[in-house]
């Protein structure tokens, strides 16, 4: 039997995506810092290993220029749009599922994280950003030397 290890941010991250979804299909509304604003959230993965943590998020039919990615406060931002198609000639819809308009998705890092290398890959409507983590400080002693010696 293996024993797993307790991820705390894990678990927070997971939970205000709870929140979120819940938001969103409640409301039809998402949380964009403190305030409510009409979009929609794309489904998002976070794994993390021993070297590097990475989100892949679902963004089907967005292009790279529509999304954009920055951190603030420890924080990596995930916001962009997917338009609705208007060169639809016909209007005569019965059914539309998919969301459209503004997203926003915030992530918190952990200390750990190695911000100034962070990479992102748009392939087949999966965005894939991999944050690396920064090789583990370990603690040094520290001599103390005797005065006039």
């Amino acid at each position: 039997m293996a024993i797993a290890k307790w991820d705390p941010w894990g678990e927070m991250v997971s939970f205000r995506n709870r929140i979120d979804r819940w938001l969103e299909e409640e409301f039809g509304k998402t949380l964009e810092k403190g305030f409510p604003s009409e979009g929609w959230l794309p489904s998002a993965d976070i794994r993390e290993t021993d070297k590097e943590i990475i989100i892949s998020a679902d963004l089907p039919g967005i292009d790279e220029k529509d999304v954009a990615l920055e951190i603030e406060n420890h924080n990596l931002i995930l916001r962009g749009k997917r338009e609705f198609e208007k060169e639809t000639k016909k209007e005569d819809y019965r059914r539309v599922e998919r969301s459209y308009g503004s997203f926003f998705r915030s992530f918190a890092l952990p200390a750990s994280a190695d911000l100034d290398k962070i990479k992102a890959v748009h392939e087949k409507g999966v965005l894939k950003i991999t944050i690396p983590k920064a090789p583990e400080i370990k603690p040094k002693k520290i001599p103390i030397l005797q005065s006039g010696k």
